[in-house]
């Protein structure tokens, strides 16, 4: 916990390293004004993008598409802990039936290529809603639609009766860190991911 006094050093001297930095955010949707960045919700799908929800396109072949944009953005998160599991297994944690909706799974296409997503998550407090991924393959990044699948997902989040939407960010995920904040997030407590690496005697 980085509000802790003197907590990494404490576990640095026992042979811990520090393998993420993750901060929690948070947005206040009581003055939102989501009609002011509508203009750039449109620029994108003028360019050719497509935004629909996996209950639009509803099945394996669409959440196998979306498994490999995981697969292949988580790559680059610095917030990233290890490999994705199996498909099976990632789709039964991902879109899990007790907190995950399709509705509230947002993909971007161009064509039937799936190059964007963000999800929202149902959390335990009443009007609190949790972003859980957001990707953006890499030949799409610096066009807006990580952008824009944020605000369609924060509008229907609105829509729900959310009055605060949270998510998390690695501190070192740069562009994720500046798209929360000039959306309006507010950055809060965070926590390190420690790991400790282990010779083979387990010592």
């Amino acid at each position: 916990m980085d509000w802790i006094d003197d907590s990494l050093p404490f576990v640095q001297k026992r042979g811990f390293t520090l393998d993420a930095h993750v901060f929690e955010l948070e947005l206040s949707l009581k003055n939102f004004e989501h009609e002011k960045y509508q203009k750039s919700i449109e620029r994108v799908k003028k360019s050719g993008i497509q935004f629909l929800t996996l209950a639009d396109l509803p099945g394996e072949v669409t959440e196998r598409k979306l498994y490999d944009l995981y697969v292949e953005t988580s790559k680059d998160n610095p917030g990233q802990f290890g490999n994705l599991p199996p498909f099976e297994q990632w789709r039964g944690e991902t879109i899990r039936k007790d907190t995950a909706r399709k509705e509230w799974v947002f993909i971007a296409l161009e064509g039937e290529r799936v190059v964007g997503v963000t999800q929202l998550l149902q959390t335990d407090t009443d009007g609190v809603i949790y972003t859980d991924y957001t990707g953006v393959h890499k030949e799409y990044r610096g066009r807006g639609i990580a952008r824009a699948l944020k605000l369609l997902s924060i509008h229907v989040a609105m829509i729900e009766g959310a009055h605060t939407m949270t998510t998390d960010s690695e501190k070192d995920n740069a562009p994720m860190q500046d798209l929360n904040r000039s959306l309006g997030y507010v950055p809060g407590k965070g926590h390190y991911r420690i790991v400790k690496s282990y010779n083979k005697l387990g010592i």
